[in-house]
């Protein structure tokens, strides 16, 4: 995640930090309607990658993964819908670690008690001015399609 979702500037002051960073997050998330994504990174994974061809390095199965799923006739709206289902799991989980780590079982037990994290709103300094508290809690409510993560309806 970028420093600039992190760091949501405080110079606007009717700004709702906690929506404009719900709406942030939005963007890091696949598209479920844009199977041509899918159906690209799978032919185009490795075009002018400096790996090239090489396979070697994280994730570099990708496009490999997403081409046999296409080519087992999974549509590609389908790939792009179960992407974005477990982004938005991932996504989900992570601010609930971060608002409350002590009840994500598997944060605490890596955690010591005097460790704690949080997503501020800051000044133009860097300073926190403002902590965004319950972040998991409407993601949901921020999903572009309107129908918070419900199948759509044929």
């Amino acid at each position: 995640m970028s420093e600039e979702l992190l760091s949501i500037p405080a110079n606007d002051p009717d700004a709702d930090a906690k929506g404009k960073f719900m709406q942030a997050i939005w963007t890091l998330v696949t598209d479920e309607e844009d199977g041509q994504l899918i159906i690209d990174t799978a032919e185009n994974y490795y075009k002018g990658h400096p790996r090239n061809n090489l396979r070697e390095g994280p994730c570099d199965d990708l496009g490999d993964l997403l081409k046999s799923f296409l080519d087992a006739g999974i549509p590609a709206k389908s790939i792009a819908r179960y992407q974005k289902i477990v982004e938005f799991n991932i996504l989900s989980d992570l601010l609930y670690m971060i608002d409350d780590p002590y009840n994500a079982i598997e944060a605490a037990e890596h955690l010591d008690e005097s460790e704690y994290w949080g997503v501020f709103k800051i000044d133009e300094d860097g300073r926190p001015i403002e902590k965004l508290n319950a972040l998991h809690e409407p993601i949901i409510g921020y999903d572009p399609t309107g129908r918070e993560m419900r199948p759509k309806k044929d």
